[in-house]
């Protein structure tokens, strides 16, 4: 790993990172203008032409210097592939920072991480416990939410059947 001093404004946000939802940055902001960045963002090559960099760790940090217009960053550059990039961020937001993520963009991250590691079908909480280094009941618990997304998926299709049912009353039945 190397440091590179980047302006922000050459860095996007990793397809890799953990938190893809609602993204919180007023208190963070206020805390660069007085404080600076203390800890650099980790990036690695961006494969977008109009980037240099994709931060896979630190995108809070990026998106407040590129809101404050802050002229350069120190940034630490990794060779990580996709898998060990979300790794690192599933990770850093568990054990080092503890910053909420919604249990949706956890529970999507886990199941990209499992795809990432060659799984099928539903993510094995055994098998993420192994990678993380969780327990497996926290793991059940973050991937809850896929429970849902699966059940709403399936009422939709039921009720996309009872709507069809419905909606041809001129329809014969035997």
């Amino acid at each position: 790993m190397t440091v590179d001093n980047v302006n922000p404004s050459e860095i996007t946000i990793s397809d890799v990172n953990e938190r893809q939802g609602n993204i919180e940055i007023g208190e963070l902001k206020e805390s660069i203008q007085d404080e600076g960045i203390l800890h650099p963002p980790i990036v690695r090559e961006s494969h977008d032409n109009d980037y240099k960099y994709e931060a896979f760790i630190g995108q809070r940090r990026v998106l407040a210097a590129q809101e404050l217009d802050i002229d350069t960053i120190d940034v630490v550059v990794s060779g990580r592939d996709d898998k060990d990039a979300l790794k690192a961020s599933i990770v850093e937001n568990i054990n080092i920072f503890r910053q909420d993520v919604s249990s949706t963009d956890r529970a999507k991250a886990l199941k990209q991480l499992w795809n990432l590691m060659g799984g099928e079908g539903f993510p094995s909480p055994t098998e993420l416990e192994e990678e993380l280094q969780v327990p497996e009941s926290t793991i059940r618990t973050w991937l809850e939410p896929l429970h849902w997304e699966e059940d709403k998926e399936q009422e939709d299709t039921e009720g996309e059947e009872t709507e069809e049912v419905i909606s041809d009353p001129d329809e014969k039945y035997d």
